[in-house]
């Protein structure tokens, strides 16, 4: 048994408290060989969130190592992670969750840290996980089973985010900070956090699910139609490039990678939708007026994918 936390389990939490229970029972259900710590950010939550968190750092003092804010510092522009988690991490590792979301698999850790401890040459692993919504229903599995190593190319092209609460990464917080600090205007911190570890290293992937995370009803991205989430992933990955270009060639090429994959998927729900599907495409080709020579390579990415599969079933 390690003498010191080995991880240190990061958890954001504001007005949590009809699930904040579940995330710290998460925590403590984890079946190690080694010593974790639970750091929590509670961000002056008017609910009754800080309550529970301090009824279990009453009782598991050794584990839980609370921050409690008087004014909510997200408001004023303040990255938690950033300013109060990342900077009092002590473990080799980092495993990061919020207050919503809860892990549902008790060796979760134990298994993530033994790949990592395992395989210097990754610096992240991360599991499947399952989406339900604000009263513990079921919606859907996100699973990744058809590749199981990732890196920092994944992300450029739009596909691919790491979930944070599946996460278990290197210890590389300082550089992270360093490197989110030299961006200007940065988005999306679940993509930088996965590009980032790409840079490092490779991303392993575990096909076991480990982990719930919760879709509120009524929040902005639930209350979005097929074609308005179409443009806001498109906004949302767009900028990401900005902030992480080289330069205006670069920007460019990364830009043809993403709406290539747009396109693809959109051919994907063709045979079960075909008029929907067509009115999605041409909305997309006329609002960001793509080339034609992205729409035959995405068509191309499509045929591939097919004779790929017809050759796997003749093996």
């Amino acid at each position: 048994m390690h003498k010191e936390a080995l991880v240190s389990i990061c958890c954001l939490a504001y007005n949590h408290g009809n699930f904040i229970k579940q995330c710290l029972d998460g925590f403590l259900m984890q079946q190690t060989n080694f010593k974790f710590e639970v750091l929590i950010h509670d961000d002056a939550s008017t609910d009754n969130t800080a309550k529970i968190i301090k009824g279990y750092e009453k009782k598991y003092s050794g584990i839980f190592k609370p921050i409690y804010q008087s004014e909510n510092q997200y408001s004023k522009g303040v990255k938690p992670i950033f300013k109060f988690l990342f900077p009092r991490a002590k473990g080799k590792y980092i495993a990061l969750c919020e207050g919503d979301d809860y892990w549902t698999d008790p060796l979760k850790l134990q298994k993530q840290v033994d790949f990592l401890e395992a395989n210097e040459e990754y610096s992240l692993c991360f599991t499947s996980k399952s989406n339900i919504d604000s009263e513990g229903v079921f919606i859907n599995e996100a699973r990744y089973g058809h590749q199981k190593s990732w890196g920092a190319n994944d992300v450029l092209d739009g596909g691919f985010i790491a979930p944070i609460q599946t996460i278990v990464s290197k210890n590389l917080s300082q550089e992270f900070i360093e490197f989110c600090n030299k961006l200007p205007n940065r988005t999306g911190g679940d993509r930088l956090y996965t590009y980032f570890y790409g840079l490092k290293g490779k991303l392993k992937y575990i096909d076991d699910n480990t982990a719930n995370y919760r879709v509120h009803s009524g929040g902005v991205w639930s209350g979005l139609d097929e074609r308005q989430k179409l443009v806001a992933h498109i906004t949302q990955h767009s900028n990401f490039l900005e902030v992480i270009k080289k330069d205006n060639l670069h920007l460019k090429k990364l830009k043809i990678g993403m709406f290539r994959l747009v396109l693809l998927k959109l051919y994907f729900s063709f045979f079960n939708e075909p008029s929907k599907t067509m009115s999605h495409l041409l909305f997309v080709l006329r609002k960001y007026k793509i080339s034609p020579i992205v729409f035959l390579l995405a068509g191309k990415d499509f045929s591939l994918y097919y004779i790929k599969l017809l050759q796997s079933k003749f093996k």
